[in-house]
């Protein structure tokens, strides 16, 4: 968390912990309803064993392993995922409170907790939540992702389905990066 506030100039907040995971987050503001979370194992919670989503345990660095949209219909967009991956698309309703004693409350189609890098987007609905950014600081700003992967063109049609207008450059490895405007000037991810 302090390795990226410093970097970005802006304070990375502690989110909470995902009993159920076996992970804990802070979070980033990146403006116009998108944010960074930081997703880190939560070394007191024990009942939980590797792996756990979200490609946690495949890393051992900062690495932007995930990414998410905004879904208003989870099912249908489930159905577009598990096109590409059958395993990819269990939906799951979760709650948590906020340090500051709110509730967020949300569904979501849950990552897989392989592999290390994931170019799929997850899915997640916030229902009558507040979204998570509208407490945190701001002053970044996201200004694109981008992503490579060995076989692009299944990936891109899900995004088409999805009304996701990305793009993927074939490479060998799957890469997800993060380009972010700061008050430190700009950051990638």
């Amino acid at each position: 968390m302090q390795q990226l506030t410093d970097k970005c100039g802006i304070e990375v907040v502690y989110g909470g912990q995902h009993k159920t995971k076996g992970t804990e987050n802070a979070l980033l503001n990146l403006g116009n309803g998108a944010y960074l979370e930081l997703l880190a194992v939560d070394a007191t919670n024990t009942a939980i064993a590797a792996p756990r989503w979200m490609g946690v345990d495949e890393v051992d660095s900062f690495t932007f392993t995930r990414w998410a949209i905004k879904s208003t219909n989870l099912a249908n967009d489930v159905a577009i995922l598990k096109r590409v991956n059958p395993l990819m698309g269990e939906i799951f309703t979760g709650s948590r409170k906020k340090t500051d004693g709110s509730t967020l409350r949300w569904s979501m189609a849950l990552p897989l907790a392989t592999p290390a890098v994931e170019v799929l987007p997850f899915m997640v609905d916030w229902k009558d939540s507040v979204h998570p950014t509208e407490s945190l600081q701001e002053g970044c700003k996201l200004i694109g992702l981008e992503f490579t992967h060995p076989k692009p063109f299944p990936i891109l049609t899900a995004f088409r389905d999805l009304k996701v207008e990305m793009h993927i450059k074939e490479e060998a490895t799957p890469t997800l990066k993060a380009i972010i405007d700061t008050p430190n000037g700009r950051v990638i991810i």
